[in-house]
């Protein structure tokens, strides 16, 4: 068991060691909370690219490239092979979330419209939405009314999940793309093309970066993939005795770091009413100024209402504000810090867990930033 555990924290060393030193973990689409946006991030990069009169000032480089994708997909898909790909696309218009009306009852907003004389492409972006009520059949009955234009629907997702309709068929109304491979080969060769300039080719990158991660193909999950190997290697009679000491250890470290913080904050004039709710985040409430602050979620495994980070904040348990400023029912949005991301979270623990000469370090650090947004949220 031992020799098991050594072998899968080598593991778990060598990962996160190649993360830190490639910086994969340094993302401004996460720190932004923009990962799984698909109007504001997705569709507006991919048509920002798309598009020659970009702020890219590469010209039509990344939409020819696009094309060039295309023609390939008709080359070896047989679910493309019936596509008519344009050669090129001049004086081309592109347009996010383009507003054409009326269609089977319904408003409709094109996610990504690309225009010319000649030609009319639809990109419907599906990275985490749900399929819309007949989206792509009253997206075909649009691009059928124009008689003078080529036309091309394609429906982009993140793995490749096909369109459910009765009344439409993939390769013949409407062509598949993933982010998974399509899209992550096209912005691959994007970022060839501007290796001479560092802001264009950096951007790419942290895009490149999210769309890995989002489609399961970042170090992490090849981390996982060996561990099950070893798992496999080791039987999994050991990993389910592991699995079931797992939370108690862990339960542990949580208790033991939250009476720290709560003996360190007790000591602290003015703040009255420090408890613990340990279902279902673990949460320390402290009561200051009739005002209450929460802090959560001492845990790992439950998510939370800021992606499992451990964040403080302030409750409205009587809901006397505009329900437009609360979150999660009883949280006031505007009040919550995350004071270390999932990330960190995991971290922290750990070297609580592991190394008992840093744990005060950590519960006076904790302190301070709880004792700091307690100042900064109760002055007035």
């Amino acid at each position: 068991m031992q020799d098991f555990l050594r072998k899968a924290n080598e593991i778990v060393d060598s990962y996160e060691s190649e993360e830190k030193k490639e910086g994969n973990n340094f993302n401004l689409f996460s720190i932004l909370d923009r990962e799984t946006h698909e109007e504001k991030t997705h569709s507006a990069l991919i048509a920002e690219l798309l598009n020659p009169q970009g702020s890219h000032g590469q010209g039509d480089k990344f939409i020819n490239l696009f094309i060039s994708l295309l023609a390939q997909k008709k080359k070896e898909s047989a679910f493309w092979k019936d596509a008519i790909i344009p050669n090129q696309l001049n004086k081309l218009q592109v347009y996010t979330e383009r507003n054409i009306g009326k269609y089977r009852k319904q408003e409709c907003r094109l996610d990504i419209l690309l225009l010319n004389r000649e030609w009319q492409i639809i990109i419907e972006n599906k990275f985490n939405a749900k399929q819309g009520k007949e989206q792509l059949e009253r997206y075909l009955d649009y691009l059928k009314e124009d008689k003078n234009r080529k036309t091309l629907l394609i429906y982009l997702t993140k793995i490749g999940d096909n369109y459910k309709s009765k009344e439409l068929t993939n390769g013949s109304d409407y062509f598949c793309l993933t982010y998974k491979n399509d899209i992550l080969t096209w912005l691959e060769k994007c970022k060839e093309v501007c290796l001479s300039i560092p802001i264009i080719e950096q951007s790419l990158a942290q895009y490149i970066n999210l769309i890995k991660r989002e489609t399961f193909q970042t170090v992490n999950y090849k981390m996982k993939n060996e561990i099950q190997e070893l798992i496999l290697d080791n039987g999994i009679k050991g990993a389910s005795e592991i699995v079931k000491n797992y939370e108690n250890a862990l339960i542990s470290i949580i208790n033991d770091l939250q009476e720290n913080i709560i003996a360190k904050l007790s000591s602290i004039p003015d703040l009255q009413n420090i408890r613990i709710q340990k279902d279902p985040f673990f949460s320390i409430f402290i009561t200051v100024k009739n005002r209450t602050i929460g802090i959560e979620a001492f845990n790992i495994e439950k998510k939370t209402h800021r992606k499992n980070s451990l964040f403080i904040g302030e409750l409205d348990f009587n809901k006397k504000n505009d329900k437009q400023n609360l979150v999660h029912t009883f949280w006031l949005k505007k009040s919550i810090e995350t004071i270390w991301d999932e990330n960190q979270k995991i971290e922290r623990f750990n070297e609580y867990g592991k190394y008992k000469e840093n744990r005060e370090k950590i519960v006076n650090e904790l302190v301070e930033y709880i004792v700091d947004y307690i100042t900064r949220k109760t002055k007035d």
